[in-house]
């Protein structure tokens, strides 16, 4: 489809064109945006969810399809039809979201107390590894002649100790 070409007036300005191209429309949209980039924009944000209006109070006095009922009856007993019928949909909607984030939220909370239990019982492997290397250095320094050297080893367990913590 050929872009429209813009055709100038006496005064100078361009005529307005009217076109269905919509990538064309986007873009003198963009072209009178930028031409003030100092005009703040205001850019409106979605709609999460809708709200209804609350359910009429019913006329019970109103004539049914028997005798003596008009032929607008019909017309208003349709549309407060087709809003109840619409206000019901989501309210099942809305309790369908709520079931789904309420198992949404039981997994995570499992999840979360499985991650936290892993990590308990690696946190005590290497605890007790600790201990075992720390008890082994214990039964080397007995042992061994040389206290020196094991009281520099001491000292680097113990700073590990506090670098961990």
């Amino acid at each position: 489809m050929a872009k429209p070409e813009a055709t100038r007036n006496d005064d100078g300005k361009a005529d307005k064109v009217a076109t269905n191209d919509a990538t064309h429309l986007n873009k003198l949209r963009i072209e009178r945006m930028m031409a003030q980039p100092e005009k703040e924009m205001r850019i409106p944000e979605r709609r999460t969810e809708r709200h209804l209006r609350p359910a009429k109070e019913f006329n019970m006095n109103v004539m049914g399809s028997s005798a003596g009922a008009g032929s607008g009856e019909f017309h208003v007993f349709r549309a407060t039809r087709r809003r109840e019928y619409e206000r019901l949909g989501m309210m099942e909607e809305e309790a369908k979201r709520e079931e789904a984030d309420e198992k949404w939220q039981a997994e995570r909370q499992r999840e979360a107390e499985r991650l936290s239990s892993e990590t308990a019982k690696k946190r005590q492997k290497r605890q007790k590894r600790k201990q075992n290397r720390k008890k082994q250095r214990r039964q080397k320094k007995d042992s061994s002649d040389d206290d020196d050297d094991d009281d520099d080893a001491s000292d680097r367990d113990d700073q590990d100790e506090q670098e961990q913590k």
